[in-house]
């Protein structure tokens, strides 16, 4: 199996997203647009619609963001983007505090999380961790000569 070289140009697609020499900002800022639509023109309550936002939209979005570079304004921007349409399937006055979305259910929240704290900070975290927890050869081995 023979591979071939790539140019500054080309790009791959590993683990679904697309990578390359030149890394660029995924799109999904516009998939998460077009997800929020369609969940707002489906006929469901505003709990159906929040609860499939974070079991459906977060994961596939999550992925995409710590696999690809993506900035903290971007997040930031994605994270308007969901505080806003959340607050139009509750009906929620638009002075209720940010913090109420993030905070935990247990403690009188939304329990949704912050794209900047779970990919920016989080992402990095888990690169760490599995770094951490890559084998060093090392540490297990001794070579006897």
């Amino acid at each position: 199996m023979s591979t071939s070289k790539l140019c500054l140009t080309d790009s791959f697609k590993y683990l679904g997203v697309p990578l390359g020499f030149r890394a660029s900002q995924s799109n999904c800022f516009q998939i998460l647009k077009v997800m929020l639509k369609r969940l707002t023109k489906a006929p469901l309550k505003p709990q159906q619609r929040f609860f499939l936002l974070k079991t459906y939209v977060f994961p596939r979005l999550i992925h995409n963001l710590v696999l690809s570079p993506s900035s903290a304004g971007y997040l930031r921007l994605i994270d308007k983007e969901v505080s806003y349409w959340v607050r139009r399937w509750l009906l929620m006055p638009k002075d209720v505090p940010l913090p109420a979305f993030y905070t935990r259910v247990n403690d009188g929240g939304m329990g949704l999380f912050s794209m900047v704290q779970k990919v920016h900070f989080g992402g990095s975290s888990i690169l760490t961790m599995l770094s951490k927890a890559m084998i060093q050869p090392s540490d297990h081995c001794s070579i006897r000569g």
